[in-house]
């Protein structure tokens, strides 16, 4: 039922967002003062490269699997046998143009660039294995898999090489560790009955949805992923290293949120078939992160020289900028994420493809116009450039869910007043922190959340008519 999934997968998933992060804290913490810009630069542009290019051997095979009510056994087994094809394909011909690539990119190590290149599988698996748990709703077995490879792939085993000496190849092997682990677990959970004896036929019926829902995946990979790769062709790995860590801060709050709320989110929108419950979730969704993100985004602005310094050493100064820039991501960013989730339940994917393809070709246009500026220009025409988008998106929500553009704009009346609150406590706090010393800023931003928190509970109903506890009684009865 409903009310068991949501609250099952909201928990889970939210516990393993925070896991995830701790995780990653730590291990940046740690890596960060032990190898140096260009070590990050390196890995960061390589992983977004074959992170793009496994979005092709995939084949939106795992959101394929996650939007059927009832995935079949032989739609499974033939998918995973096309994948898996296509995976190793790709791989082959990576290994034979690295010549090319080494021109294009800086990478002067075959060995590195030969190990990455295991990406092109393993991220497919990991999405088809994850998809599996996801169909069935099975958010546990996802939770045990997705924790057992941070603590090991993400944060024992690359600080466990770093301090043994292995330089990049700590960062290396942790990103290859964590999709093997979670492959592993999850097969291990959820294929014990799987028939491995492909039928085409019933896998053809779903190519339409796949190769227009694989452009609009690679338009918006391109658009989140694609900026490392033309800073890495156009200035140098420093570069990228230096961005790619300011990034960091504000892409793990998206994750932290947006995530948590699709692994739930995009399943269940998708298998529920009444247009009204399935409008007042995704505002009750989208309210949530937005009351947290505008927050979100103000306390990175007010936080990035503290958190850079504490995570990141002191040599790492030239981030703090680029990371109270990007800030503003976490909140335009999320919102586009919820957008996404809905469109794709709703299979609005054609117009999503075309407004990624705009997106995409803009910002990556900007990067190579204006790298040449430096790397905080790049990062204002990023983020006014995805402003931009979130209002066009904003606009076409509320015509999909036929509401005037004044009701649909409603639902972040929330994020406005809870931002206005937490600014007014961060002035009225900071006055009597004269001397800028650190422990009191976080000590301040700690006691300016909490008013934000309390409306996030209460959620005053300025927000919709609707109450979720009367949805939540009225919707409980019934199965997908």
């Amino acid at each position: 039922m409903i009310k068991g999934h949501l609250k099952k997968g909201i928990l889970t998933t939210v516990a393993l967002s925070i896991i995830t992060l701790l995780c990653q804290i730590l291990s940046v913490a740690y890596l960060a003062r032990n190898l140096k810009p260009e070590d990050f630069g390196l890995i960061a542009i390589l992983v977004s490269y074959f992170t793009i290019i496994s979005i092709f051997t995939e084949f939106s095979f795992g959101s394929n699997i996650i939007q059927r009510k009832n995935a079949s056994q032989d739609f499974i087994s033939a998918g995973i046998y096309v994948v898996m094809v296509l995976s190793i394909i790709v791989f082959i011909i990576n290994l034979l143009i690295f010549k090319l690539i080494s021109e294009i990119i800086d990478v002067n190590s075959f060995e590195v660039y030969f190990f990455s290149s295991f990406l092109i599988v393993l991220l497919p698996l990991s999405n088809i294995v994850d998809a599996l748990a996801l169909n069935k709703l099975d958010f546990k077995k996802s939770f045990i898999a997705s924790v057992l490879s941070n603590v090991v792939g993400v944060l024992i085993v690359p600080i466990y090489l770093c301090y043994q000496g292995y330089g990049i190849y700590s960062l290396l092997i942790g990103t290859l560790l964590a999709p093997i682990i979670r492959i592993l677990v999850l097969f291990k959970l959820l294929t014990s009955h799987l028939n491995l004896s492909p039928n085409f036929k019933e896998f053809y019926s779903g190519l339409r949805f796949s190769i227009y829902f694989t452009l609009a995946k690679f338009l918006s990979m391109l658009s989140l992923q694609g900026d490392r790769l033309v800073l890495g062709i156009k200035i140098n790995n420093h570069a990228v290293g230096v961005y790619s860590r300011a990034q960091y801060f504000s892409q793990a709050i998206i994750n932290l949120l947006t995530v948590a709320v699709e692994r739930v989110g995009f399943p269940i929108l998708s298998k529920n078939s009444d247009h009204e419950e399935k409008k007042i979730i995704f505002y009750e969704m989208i309210s949530f992160i937005a009351m947290v993100t505008l927050s979100a985004s103000v306390a990175l602005i007010y936080m990035s020289d503290t958190l850079v310094s504490l995570m990141l050493g002191k040599g790492w100064g030239e981030v703090i900028p680029i990371a109270q820039v990007l800030a503003l991501l976490v909140f335009f960013r999320s919102l586009d994420k919820m957008a996404a989730i809905y469109m794709r339940s709703d299979y609005h994917i054609k117009e999503r493809f075309y407004f990624q393809l705009i997106l995409s070709l803009s910002i990556l246009g900007s990067i190579y116009l204006f790298s040449a500026y430096g790397l905080l220009y790049v990062a204002y025409f990023i983020v006014l450039l995805n402003f931009v988008a979130s209002i066009y998106t904003q606009f076409r929500l509320s015509k999909i869910l036929n509401n005037s553009i004044l009701k649909h704009l409603k639902v972040y009346s929330g994020a406005v007043l809870s931002a206005l609150i937490f600014i007014l406590c961060l002035i009225f706090l900071s006055s009597f922190n004269s001397q800028n010393n650190q422990i009191y800023k976080i000590l301040i931003l700690i006691f300016s959340y909490i008013p934000v928190l309390i409306l996030i509970v209460l959620k005053p109903n300025i927000f919709f008519r609707e109450n979720i506890s009367k949805l939540i009684l009225k919707i409980t009865h019934r199965k997908f």
